[in-house]
């Protein structure tokens, strides 16, 4: 049975991201050793699901669409780089995400446990909302790295509306990963109230 590598994500739009992407271009100064996500291909992940089999991408599909069914559409604003697990030791380079409506955590609870109905292991941490621009592969260097990231902490890229939610397929290429759209699940305004 083919298994697919798959996570659900929210999309961003074309402002936000080549915003995020300018950003990326003065961190990629530093010499860091970094594996730079490509602009085109940065994302907002809500829950990895790791391999999952290709005759069940519609039992996916149904689940994302009754998590996203009690959502309503919702924006949030980018704002600021960080690292994980935390600045002094960086493995993640991301751009922080600012859910003021704080939409985003029951989302992403709501996509973990119809995944889990599927077999999907639950999350075992709390969901920290942010956009990867780079991983890091060695810590030696990145002090300079660490500067930029500290002076960008309250640099804003923009917000981004969201009406939907997508299950994705990514394929391990070597100039990157490749994301292809398995299914869109349009958020849901709540009814009776």
């Amino acid at each position: 049975m083919k298994q697919i590598r798959s996570f659900v994500a929210v999309h961003l739009n074309d402002a936000t991201r080549a915003a995020i992407g300018e950003a990326q271009g003065r961190l990629k100064a530093s010499g860091a050793k970094v594996s730079w996500v490509r602009p085109e291909a940065m994302h907002l992940t809500l829950k990895f699901l790791g391999d999952i089999d290709a005759e069940k991408v519609s039992d996916f599909a149904g689940a994302l669409d009754e998590a996203a069914q009690n959502t309503e559409p919702f924006r949030f604003a980018v704002r600021g780089l960080g690292a994980l697990p935390r600045l002094e030791r960086p493995r993640v380079i991301y751009a922080g995400v600012i859910d003021e409506g704080g939409v985003l955590a029951p989302l992403a609870g709501a996509v973990d446990e119809w995944m889990a109905e599927l077999g999907v292991g639950r999350e075992d941490r709390d969901f920290k909302a942010h956009i990867t621009l780079g991983r890091v592969k060695s810590p030696k260097g990145t002090g300079t790295l660490i500067d930029m990231v500290r002076a960008g902490a309250e640099d804003d890229y923009g917000s981004v509306e969201v009406d939907r939610v997508y299950l994705m397929m990514s394929e391990l290429r070597p100039a990157g990963a490749e994301y292809t759209v398995l299914h869109e699940a349009r958020l849901q305004a709540k009814q009776g109230e």
